[in-house]
C-alpha cells in the first residue's frame, strides 16, 4: 500500500504537489485537452449510492463551480421534511473519466449546499467526511487522514447444463479453501478487464484477488479521506455496470469490506512506533477508540436501508496482528517497522462509506485524544453481526454519540435520522 497524497484521480495533466489545488481553468483546459463531450455530475446519498445527472461539457463554466446547479429529489431519507432547496456545487478536486461511456465523459464529484446560505447540507454524507479531517487538522492530531480498502462482490453466472469436461473440475475446493485460486478462481477474467477499465479512469488499485469471503476483491491504493470514500464508490459503480452489461448480477449481500488507515503529520507516517503490536502512542490508542465505539460504528454501517441482511460473522473485540476475527488488525505495510496501519474489519460491503469511514476515523480521535487503551485481554465477539437486531443497534447508537459530534463531524438531527433508519428497516 503506497500513500498517495498528492495526485489528481485524472492523472494526465492535472497531478499536483501536496494537498490538491487544482483550479477551475485546469479541469476546463483538460477537457478541451481530452475532448470532453459531456459532464457527469455526481454525488452520494446516504445509502450509500450514487445520484447523478449529465450535461454538456459546453454547460461546464468556471462559475459553476461557485454557483453551482439546482438539482431536485436530493432527499435521501423518508423521514426528511425540510423543504429547503439545495444546489450541487461541483468539486474540481475530485474527477474521473468515465471507460464505459461511447463518448469522451468526464465525471465530477459534488456537494450539496443550501441554495440561499450557502451552507453545506447537514445529510451530504461527503461534507461530513470533510468535517471529519478538519477536526483532526484542528486537533493537531494528524495533518492527513488516509485509509486504502477493499471492495468485495460476487458475480452470479448464468447456469449451464453442460457437464465439465475435465474431472478435476468436479472437485473444486470449497471457495474460502487456501487452494482455491488459480483455475478455481472462475471470475478472473472479470477482474482482469475491470482493473484495465479503473486504472483509465483514474482510480488507484492495488491488486485484485479472490478473497477469504468466496468473493472477488480489489484492494484501492490508499488516498486521503474523501477521495478514498470517491474512488470506493466509484469502483463500486464500475463493477455494477460492468456485471450488468455482461448479464451476470453482482452481489455484495453478507460482505465486508477492510479498511487500513495511516495518519501522516507533515511527510510522517503516525502509527509505527514501539508500543504493543509495533504501534505508536498514537495508534495504540486509536485502536482503543474503535474498540471502544464499536456497536456504534457497527449500528452506521448497517443504517443504510441497503444493507438487508447483517454479516453473519461475528468478530472479536481485540487487536491483534494475528487473529484473524480481530475487529481491528495491525497491518504491516512493509517490512519497515516505522509503517504500520490499523486495520478496521467489518464495514458491511453496501454501506455509504463517507458516513462508516468518518465514524471510525472519529472514534480513533476519540481514542487518541482520550488516551483509551485496547483491552489487553480478548473479550466477546462483538454481537451486532451474530444476533442483534438493527433496533438494538439503533439503542446503541442513540447511547454512544459524543464521539461522533465532535468538531460537529455529525449532528445530533442526522444521527436520530441514521437511528430513526435503523428501528424502520428489517433484518
Amino acid at each position: 500500500m503506497h500513500y498517495d497524497t498528492g495526485r489528481s484521480p485524472c492523472g494526465d495533466g492535472l497531478e499536483t504537489k501536496g494537498r490538491f489545488n487544482v483550479k477551475p481553468k485546469a479541469v476546463l483546459a483538460y477537457c478541451r485537452e481530452k475532448g470532453i463531450k459531456a459532464v457527469d455530475i455526481r454525488f452520494p446519498d446516504a445509502l450509500g449510492r450514487w445520484r447523478h445527472f449529465s450535461i454538456p461539457a459546453s454547460s461546464l463554466t468556471e462559475s459553476v463551480f461557485e454557483t453551482g446547479l439546482g438539482q431536485e429529489s436530493c432527499f435521501f431519507y423518508d423521514s426528511i421534511d425540510d423543504q429547503t432547496p439545495w444546489i450541487l456545487v461541483p468539486v474540481q478536486d475530485s474527477h474521473y473519466l468515465d471507460p464505459l461511456q461511447s463518448e469522451p465523459t468526464l465525471v465530477l464529484m459534488a456537494t450539496l449546499q443550501d441554495a440561499w446560505s450557502g451552507e453545506e447540507c447537514w445529510f451530504d454524507p461527503r461534507s461530513i467526511a470533510v468535517r471529519c479531517v478538519e477536526a483532526f487538522r484542528g486537533s493537531g492530531v494528524a495533518d492527513e487522514v488516509l485509509y486504502a480498502s477493499t471492495v468485495p462482490f460476487r458475480l452470479h453466472h448464468p447456469v449451464s447444463s453442460a457437464q465439465p469436461s475435465d474431472p478435476l473440475e468436479l472437485q473444486s475446493p470449497a471457495p474460502n479453501h487456501a487452494l482455491a485460486g488459480g483455475r478455481f478462481d472462475p471470475d478472473a477474467w472479470f477482474r482482469a478487464n475491470l482493473m484495465h477499465l479503473a486504472l483509465e479512469s483514474g482510480l488507484t488499485i492495488e491488486r485484485h484477488y479472490r478473497g477469504s469471503q468466496a468473493s472477488s476483491e480489489f484492494l484501492i491504493g490508499a488516498k486521503p479521506l474523501v477521495q478514498a470514500c470517491d474512488d470506493h464508490l466509484l469502483l463500486r459503480s464500475l463493477i455494477e455496470t460492468t456485471a450488468m452489461q455482461q448479464g451476470l448480477a453482482m452481489d455484495q449481500t453478507d460482505l465486508v469490506s477492510k479498511s487500513a488507515w495511516t495518519f501522516l503529520k507533515g511527510s510522517e507516517a503516525l502509527l509505527g512506533g514501539s508500543r504493543g503490536f509495533g504501534l505508536s502512542e498514537v495508534g495504540w490508542y486509536a485502536a482503543g477508540g474503535v474498540l471502544k465505539h464499536a456497536n456504534a460504528l457497527a449500528a452506521i454501517g448497517a443504517s443504510s436501508p441497503m444493507v438487508s441482511r447483517l454479516p453473519p460473522r461475528s468478530w472479536k473485540l481485540a487487536l491483534s496482528d494475528r487473529m484473524h476475527d480481530s475487529l481491528v488488525a495491525v497491518d504491516p505495510v512493509s517490512n519497515d517497522p516505522r509503517y504500520r496501519s490499523l486495520a478496521y474489519r467489518s464495514m458491511p460491503a453496501l454501506s455509504c462509506p463517507y458516513l462508516t469511514m468518518s465514524a471510525v476515523a472519529m472514534a480513533m480521535l476519540d481514542g487518541i485524544l482520550r488516551k483509551l487503551a485496547p483491552p489487553t485481554e480478548v473479550k466477546s465477539s462483538l454481537e451486532s453481526a451474530a444476533g442483534k437486531s438493527k433496533s438494538q443497534l439503533a439503542e446503541q447508537l442513540a447511547e454512544d454519540t459524543s464521539f461522533l459530534m465532535h468538531g460537529e463531524v455529525f449532528s445530533e438531527r442526522l444521527i436520530a435520522v441514521l437511528c430513526k433508519q435503523l428501528v424502520h428497516s428489517t433484518v
